[in-house]
């Protein structure tokens, strides 16, 4: 799919949990505070809750995302920026 700057798009799971991937101009943000139970990690609590990576490219930002059980694989500006994601 494509995000134009100032976009997101929600992944629903299971039980009203959701990942979330917004686009700016600069970059890309990966939100996975909603996905899951993280109580039993401090550290994915704070600090592995979400992930930024700054933009490659400028525009449009080309997404493809790969999802299994519990995982994401998610490619953006045509697969210059990735992101793996386990939500639990």
């Amino acid at each position: 799919g494509v995000l134009q700057p100032g976009e997101q798009k929600e992944f629903l799971l299971s039980e009203g949990k959701k990942l979330v991937l917004s686009v700016t101009k600069e970059e890309i943000l990966v939100d996975r505070s909603n996905a899951g139970d993280l109580s039993f990690s401090e550290y994915l609590q704070t600090k592995a809750a979400s992930f930024t990576a700054k933009r490659v490219k400028t525009g449009n930002c080309n997404i493809t995302v790969i999802q299994d059980n519990g995982y994401f694989e998610i490619f953006a500006d045509d697969g210059f920026v990735v992101f793996s994601v386990m939500t639990y």
